[in-house]
């Protein structure tokens, strides 16, 4: 359901578990009341490349996750998640950086095909935020 006009829009090659909320506004509207200005907009929701995110996860309004990361079980996404971060809780923050991820699932692997994949020899998923490259959404 496309909310007020704005957008949800999720990149390539991301994994999402299951039970997922997107919510880009507030059924009702709130006012300041010394300005009579609304405060509580609607607002776009962006996901990058790559973003791997865990089951029972929330994303609301304003939320910006950065390509090559992670989101935690249960988090509610509030505001920016940078590149290549790992991002956990309620409301959520940075708990890693540097870091990268594969989709393979390791549920059925023995101890040598875990072995193989303890060292990867690349850094085909690196991701960097370059402010003068940035182009914002």
């Amino acid at each position: 359901m496309l909310l007020s006009e704005k957008n949800i829009i999720i990149g390539d090659q991301c994994l999402f578990s299951h039970t997922i909320w997107f919510r880009n506004a507030d059924p009702h509207l709130i006012y300041d009341n010394i300005t009579n200005k609304r405060i509580n907009p609607t607002q776009s929701i962006y996901i990058g490349d790559r973003v791997w995110v865990g089951q029972e996860v929330a994303f609301l309004k304003k939320s910006f996750v950065a390509s090559g990361s992670i989101i935690g079980t249960k988090s509610v996404v509030t505001k920016l998640c940078y590149s290549n971060t790992i991002n956990a809780g309620n409301p959520i923050k940075q708990v890693k950086e540097n870091i990268s991820w594969r989709g393979e699932c390791v549920h059925n692997w023995d101890l040598e095909e875990t072995n193989k994949y303890n060292y990867i020899p690349n850094s085909d998923f690196k991701y960097t935020h370059n402010q003068n490259e940035f182009l914002s959404p």
